[in-house]
């Protein structure tokens, strides 16, 4: 059995939350490119949220991370500083792992959180303002619609050298 949820809980736990604006073109990629799977995964799941929402729970309500791997992150201090939403898409994303390590029969979508985890390693978090654009550093977006989103080819690749390359 893989053990995803714990290697997620790792890599969260050493993501750079004290951000900076080295990575910022690169982390709006990254936004980008999770709105486009959270479009993907919102449509296939009938959620009534998006983008940002727990996907798990609306897959299979029953199979959630364990108790102390939530703790980990919401206990965490550099997460508890950030938006609100920061840490709840942490603990979903947390959720959406122990349902891939449960062995859960999942929509041959990418991985929704994945591309919200590398933008969390790469400098921090976000935030919504009160135009409801999401901030990316110095950086605004609108969120758009989902149908604005939804598509099969990606926004931007995840790899590290693809992204370093954004950020040139």
């Amino acid at each position: 059995m893989n053990d995803h949820a714990s290697a997620l809980t790792e890599r969260l736990i050493r993501a750079n939350w004290h951000g900076g604006f080295n990575h910022t073109r690169s982390r709006v990629a990254l936004m980008k490119e999770y709105l486009r799977r959270a479009a993907l995964w919102s449509h296939q799941l009938r959620a009534e949220q998006w983008p940002f929402f727990d996907a798990a729970a609306l897959a299979n309500p029953n199979v959630r991370a364990g108790e102390e791997l939530v703790s980990v992150i919401i206990e965490k201090e550099e997460i508890i500083h950030q938006f609100p939403l920061v840490m709840d898409t942490c603990v979903w994303a947390l959720h959406f792992s122990a349902l891939r390590d449960s062995g859960e029969s999942l929509p041959d979508l990418p991985d929704m959180f994945e591309p919200l985890v590398i933008f969390y390693e790469r400098g921090g978090g976000f935030g919504i303002d009160t135009t409801g654009m999401i901030q990316v550093d110095y950086a605004a977006m609108e969120r758009g619609s989902p149908a604005s989103h939804r598509s099969d080819k990606a926004k931007t690749s995840i790899d590290a050298e693809s992204l370093d390359l954004l950020d040139r």
